[in-house]
């Protein structure tokens, strides 16, 4: 019997695996949330993941209906896309603040695309979380946090 030996590769030690992040969950239980998105699937996972949490949620298809909400409720939270078809996010965010300046700390958006220097401009000088779709529980999850530990409710 032919013995041949065995060469293995040297290699640099395995790096070390990442921790989990620890999710940062805010407790929504008696605050409100105003969620405007006109794609049904980022919608029900935005208002499930809020739902969970404890938040009232109430929906908006698009910003012009979004407008609408916040002239007749007061919103701890909102969180919106900002490519609609009824009106967009950003004309949205410019009207609320108009009616209520306080909601200036109160904002996430959501975007798939950030399509042109405009959309990008507004959403860099509107200091604003944006989130992009797709994203996970954990990045929604912490975007949430970061607002409402801001100061912002």
């Amino acid at each position: 019997m032919l013995v041949l030996p065995l060469e293995l590769p040297v290699t640099e030690a395995t790096p070390a695996i990442a921790a989990p992040r620890e999710r940062r969950v805010f407790d929504g239980v008696g605050k409100t949330a105003l969620v405007v998105e006109d794609e049904p699937s980022v919608l029900d996972l935005v208002v499930a993941l809020l739902g969970e949490s404890g938040w009232r949620v109430e929906v908006a298809p698009g910003g012009r209906a979004g407008f609408d909400y916040v002239r007749r409720h007061r919103y701890d939270l909102i969180v919106s896309d900002i490519r609609m078809p009824d009106g967009d996010g950003q004309e949205f965010y410019e009207r609320a603040l108009a009616h209520d300046p306080a909601l200036r700390h109160r904002f996430i958006f959501m975007t798939g695309d950030a399509a042109g220097e405009e959309a990008r401009a507004f959403i860099d000088g509107a200091e604003v979380p944006v989130i992009e779709k797709p994203f996970s529980p954990l990045a929604f999850e912490d975007a949430v946090w970061r607002v409402m530990t801001a100061g912002g409710s």
